[in-house]
């Protein structure tokens, strides 16, 4: 009697322990499967292609993405399409900055649909601008229009109206009103528009405002550290108005 009260018992737990381990292996073949392509590589801030160059070299086998953050090779194109093809040469993707639209080099903007017909989807997308949320916070405007006024006069004469019709209104108070103007400021003064209308991920690194750069347009923020900012406070920051937007983030 016992026996016959065992063999099913142990059948059963055969049959689950079955299940189980079915289960199990399904669920994580479905997990490997639907991991995502990450990045990891190094940003090059130097003034020359032949440095470029040779950092590519040196990180080439152990890395998958080159970011050109040059200011001098911004304003050069043929030095920046000979970075970019030397990157995807050695099988990296990469990323350009090229600081903001500069009117004095008008190739800027029709070089992007430029890039994106050579380099297709190895064109990760342009880094445009620099911490567009830190320097609202902590930028002191004051001293740099009376700086730009004593060294620059002529520049200085090109917005001067804007500067003194400003010059005494009070701070704003209505938050709605403040949003705007900053989301504005990014999206037509930085021009981040010409991205978006290009369907170019649009990418830039700050420390402050994450939730309004993504706002504006940025599909990617760069996270900085520093400053004896708290680590996690700022990734967290990031991190969460950029899954709330659907949009991604890096430290």
């Amino acid at each position: 009697m016992m026996m016959k009260k065992v063999i099913p018992t142990i059948l059963v737990m055969l049959l689950v322990t079955s299940l189980l381990l079915f289960l199990g292996y399904f669920f994580l073949s479905n997990i490997q499967n639907e991991q995502e392509e990450f990045y990891v590589g190094v940003a090059f801030c130097g003034n020359t292609t032949q440095e470029a160059k040779l950092l590519i070299d040196r990180v080439k086998d152990y890395t998958n993405l080159f970011v050109l953050q040059s200011g001098p090779i911004s304003k050069n194109k043929t030095e920046i399409n000979e970075i970019c093809d030397y990157a995807v040469s050695s099988d990296l993707d990469f990323i350009v900055f090229l600081g903001w639209f500069d009117f004095d080099h008008l190739w800027q903007v029709p070089w992007l649909d430029e890039a994106k017909d050579q380099w297709g989807d190895r064109f990760l997308g342009l880094y445009l601008y620099d911490e567009p949320g830190g320097i609202q916070i902590d930028h002191n405007w004051t001293d740099t229009f009376h700086y730009i006024e004593t060294v620059f006069p002529e520049l200085y004469a090109s917005f001067e109206p804007y500067v003194e019709k400003d010059l005494n209104v009070p701070a704003m108070r209505d938050y709605s009103e403040a949003t705007k103007r900053h989301i504005d400021y990014i999206t037509r003064d930085l021009r981040v528009d010409e991205l978006l209308n290009r369907s170019i991920t649009a990418i830039t690194s700050d420390y402050a405002l994450y939730w309004f750069d993504y706002l504006a347009g940025y599909d990617t923020v760069f996270v900085e550290i520093g400053w004896n900012h708290s680590t996690a406070k700022h990734i967290g920051l990031c991190r969460g108005a950029a899954n709330a937007q659907n949009k991604d983030w890096a430290p």
